[in-house]
């Protein structure tokens, strides 16, 4: 190999590494964005979707990282009146049923209207956790029958917690998703669907 020749392959190699540096503080913060997640931590239900759905429901954050302690608000909008569920992954990886809730169970939204999580004014606050990657999927529903049905499948939890949210963690988790994905799959496909996001937390 030619001196001129070791200097093309450097002038290419440097800068290529350059970028690839800068990258990778962003996706150690979880810059990961929509339908993106960390392998230790994904489910079948975070990569369910359903492109036979009649209609979108969208679900945003204002930014793509947070400070551990900052408040969150999720906007969720759909293309038709619908019955939402909001889901959680921490960043230690407990599943969370955000909504409904104890503060409000009502869960219907009309279409292409921002709904806010929580609600404004919100009769509480959510605050983000430890660092890591917190993950959010939405579930929306055409029908106030299936929305309860979901509803129903944890009326136990529901009646017997004293949380504001139902909370799943370890081997409960894989449970709880299996249920849910059943009760969708139950469903017309037409009738219901899905977003999900993640976001980072830094220190």
């Amino acid at each position: 190999m030619t001196k001129h020749t070791r200097r093309m392959h450097a002038q290419i190699f440097f800068p290529v590494l350059s970028v690839l540096m800068c990258l990778l503080p962003l996706l150690s913060c979880g810059i990961i964005g929509k339908g993106s997640s960390t392998p230790e931590t994904e489910g079948p239900l975070w990569g369910l979707t359903n492109p036979e759905s009649s209609f979108t429901v969208s679900l945003k954050t204002d930014s793509p990282t947070y400070r551990a302690g900052d408040l969150l608000e999720l906007e969720i909008q759909s293309t038709a009146d619908a019955y939402i569920m909001v889901l959680n992954w921490d960043s230690t990886g407990e599943l969370s049923i955000l909504f409904p809730n104890a503060f409000d169970r009502r869960n219907r939204i009309f279409s292409h209207r921002a709904y806010f999580f929580p609600g404004r004014p919100a009769k509480f606050q959510f605050n983000l956790g430890h660092p890591g990657v917190e993950r959010f999927k939405v579930i929306a529903f055409s029908s106030h029958d299936y929305s309860e049905g979901f509803i129903h499948l944890f009326k136990t939890e529901l009646n017997a917690g004293s949380q504001p949210f139902w909370r799943w963690e370890g081997s409960d988790i894989q449970k709880t998703e299996k249920r849910i994905i059943g009760h969708l799959h139950r469903i017309d496909p037409e009738e219901w669907a899905e977003d999900n996001i993640a976001i980072g937390v830094r220190e």
